[in-house]
């Protein structure tokens, strides 16, 4: 009987070790378990990989060298839809320097926030354009930049400029009012010569010369006021504006050139336009007037 319940017994041992499947249930948990681990392995490097190229598709192209980065800088200057389909020219070189638009018939001119300057003759001679203004209000202005726009009525110069340039706005006809920001120290040479129509002029106290024909030839103006704290005003500054009346020249003038304001020059004397120059008593320009505007229309008054 012994014998047989030990029979049983190893029977029962030999049959747990041969089956299989009768041994330990944790095995096959373990193994789905590093499966599950390995897919999400697999899914986080498809994530990776997809922001990878997403991010190489949307960074900032990179440019051949020598090619202007901006090359349509107004697609992040917020400017309006029509602003911006405006198509500038940039110089290669100078990559933030305007040069012109291949656009013919622009109007209305905003150059854009990304130009920091605009090149000599970028728009002279240009026909089409109505309204000019500046994004950017530190952009510099080349000389002859704006010359010969007959059609310019509007300007609006960059807030924080300090120089008008040679020749900038020369013979725009259509230009009515001029509104010199208080930043600019210069106005040279030219930079409104033959601008007709120009019935109103504003200076500001920062101003510190104004140079040589650099209004020659308003004849619209009417009133002139130089603010204080110029110190130079040029030959035929204000020359040739046949319907100037009056002008007010301040004590801080040092330096005067050669007939700084006077009448029409295609006129007699006799028939040009007495005008009234307003200068202080023992000033400078008061000691030295016959010498600047001696054979002129002009008339002194002091204030």
């Amino acid at each position: 009987m012994k014998q047989k319940k030990i029979f049983a017994i190893l029977l029962i041992c030999l049959t747990a070790v041969c089956i299989p499947g009768c041994g330990s249930k944790d095995e096959p948990v373990e193994e789905k378990a590093e499966t599950t681990a390995a897919a999400t392995t697999t899914t986080e490097l498809t994530t990776t990989t997809t922001e990878t190229i997403t991010t190489a598709t949307t960074a900032n192209p990179i440019y051949p060298t020598g090619v202007p980065e901006i090359h349509n800088p107004t697609a992040d200057s917020g400017q309006s839809d029509s602003q911006a389909s405006v198509n500038y020219r940039w110089d290669v070189m100078q990559k933030n320097t305007v040069t012109g638009t291949t656009d013919t018939y622009t109007t209305d001119l905003v150059i854009p926030i990304n130009c920091t300057s605009v090149a000599d003759s970028a728009f002279s001679n240009n026909e089409t354009i109505e309204h000019v203004s500046f994004s950017n209000p530190y952009t510099e202005i080349g000389s002859y930049a704006f010359s010969n726009c007959p059609n310019l009525e509007q300007l609006e110069l960059p807030w924080y400029t300090e120089t008008i340039s040679p020749y900038a706005f020369q013979d725009c006809t259509s230009l009515q009012l001029l509104d010199i920001p208080e930043t600019v120290t210069e106005i040279k040479e030219g930079a409104f010569y033959g601008c007709t129509d120009l019935l109103s002029l504003t200076m500001y106290q920062g101003l510190r010369t104004i140079e040589d024909i650099a209004f020659y030839g308003c004849s619209s103006l009417v009133n002139v006021f130089i603010p204080d704290g110029v110190t130079e005003i040029g030959d035929y500054a204000f020359g040739n504006c046949k319907n100037l009346l009056n002008v007010t020249i301040p004590a801080s003038v040092t330096t005067c050139g050669l007939y700084p304001v006077s009448g029409g020059a295609d006129l007699p004397l006799e028939e040009q336009n007495t005008i009234q120059v307003f200068v202080k008593q023992d000033s400078w320009i008061d000691q030295n007037f016959d010498k600047c505007f001696g054979g002129t229309s002009c008339v002194k008054v002091y204030y």
